[in-house]
């Protein structure tokens, strides 16, 4: 096997074959998405943005929730639009539980979408996806909440992967 074929970990430099996905000696995984990932196309990358894997910074986080959230916000006013449409008499009685079930459905699409991004965002601080469940604690979510947003992240490799802006 020549050079081409083989890479080196980050970690602890040995050399590995191209095709390995963890180092033979130290473990650690190598990047998923290597320099040329732009020719796999704007689908892949696309999941891969989404997925909870890996670390996001602050920026690519804050992104990525905010869209998020506007396409529910959008979507929660169009249904709403809708339904004060064809409920013209008193739009504020809801006796048809089927018409917001589409709605509730959307909303546990985006749901993980958030939770994913804020796995990411923690695997930036170092500390593991089940720690989202701090968000669930009063008072002390506004702690986490503030950190997500505002703190910087690990400056170096930690154990999910190199820093991302």
């Amino acid at each position: 096997m020549n050079d081409s074929q083989r890479q080196s970990c980050t970690v602890c430099g040995s050399e590995n074959p191209a095709t390995a996905r963890f180092c033979g000696e130290c473990g650690s995984s190598f990047s998923v998405i290597s320099e040329t990932s732009d020719s796999r196309g704007w689908i892949p990358r696309l999941l891969h943005h989404l997925s909870p894997n890996d670390r996001t910074g602050r920026e690519a986080f804050l992104q990525t929730v905010v869209i998020i959230h506007g396409l529910h916000f959008l979507m929660s006013r169009v249904w709403d639009q809708a339904y004060y449409s064809v409920n013209s008499v008193n739009p504020y009685v809801f006796e048809d539980a089927v018409f917001y079930a589409p709605l509730t459905l959307w909303f546990l699409l985006v749901l993980p979408l958030i939770v994913f991004q804020a796995s990411k965002r923690l695997h930036d601080f170092d500390r593991p996806w089940w720690h989202v469940l701090t968000l669930l604690i009063p008072i002390w979510n506004l702690y986490e909440i503030f950190k997500l947003v505002i703190v910087k992240g690990d400056e170096v490799r930690n154990w999910f992967g190199e820093r991302t802006p």
